[in-house]
């Protein structure tokens, strides 16, 4: 009797297992679309599935079903907006509400970035590839910001009024609302970099350090811009 009770319980959570393995990924569509406040259409089931929209080409997810035993939903998450601009990650959250991004990678343009600033010129232009970064939510969850990031941020082509400048890196954390970062050159770069970045809790973002174009021709064009060698700026963002 008792042998036949776990043959049955073990059917019972076998078919509740393959039932929601196989719920449609149209079930999120309510709850996604109120999340992020735009339309989207959804493909596939709740494990593995994707979704697609007028402001993107593609996000696609597979749940690692493991880890509902702990407690967790964890998944591996591409998103596809274009052809030069694309994120994967792992994402993981539990029943606390925090929400994990582990193995961040992915490459944006200075163009795609633009619109969300279209009020504040950009003076250059830039491949931006994003290296094994991490960030982490507790209680209020994306859109708002992490309490919690840190990575690493390459910026490729760098051109600067059409001037090519190579490639410069950012190793920056984010923690307590505070973003601080070092801005350095790599070997291809046409300007020794050595700067120290900070945005503060009111957006407020100096920076600090020295930049010395390695060319005469870069140094006159610096020199046009008013940009110091040695800078020392202090600048209120806007809050998007």
């Amino acid at each position: 009797m008792i042998r036949l009770s776990k043959v049955w319980a073990t059917l019972v959570i076998a078919t509740v297992l393959f039932v929601i393995a196989n719920a449609p990924a149209q079930m999120l569509k309510p709850y996604l679309e109120n999340a992020l406040n735009l339309p989207l259409n959804l493909n596939g089931t709740i494990w593995q599935g994707s979704a697609t929209s007028q402001h993107f080409q593609k996000v696609s997810w597979q749940v690692e079903p493991l880890y509902l035993l702990t407690g967790q939903l964890s998944a591996k998450i591409i998103i596809i907006i274009d052809d030069a601009n694309q994120i994967n990650t792992n994402a993981n959250i539990n029943l606390a509400k925090t929400l994990d991004f582990s193995h961040v990678n992915g490459k944006l343009t200075t163009k795609y970035l633009q619109q969300f600033s279209p009020e504040t010129p950009f003076m250059f232009s830039a491949n931006i590839n994003i290296n094994q970064a991490e960030a982490k939510w507790s209680g209020d969850l994306p859109p708002n910001l992490p309490i919690t990031s840190k990575g690493n941020i390459l910026g490729e082509r760098v051109n600067l009024l059409g001037e090519k400048l190579g490639s410069y890196q950012l190793d920056y954390t984010y923690i307590n609302k505070t973003l601080e970062g070092d801005i350095t050159s790599t070997d291809d770069s046409s300007v020794d970099t050595n700067l120290k970045l900070k945005i503060s809790p009111q957006n407020v973002l100096t920076l600090q350090g020295e930049v010395l174009p390695k060319s005469t021709g870069l140094k006159t064009i610096f020199e046009e811009l008013n940009i110091a060698f040695n800078p020392n700026i202090k600048i209120q963002l806007p809050t998007f």
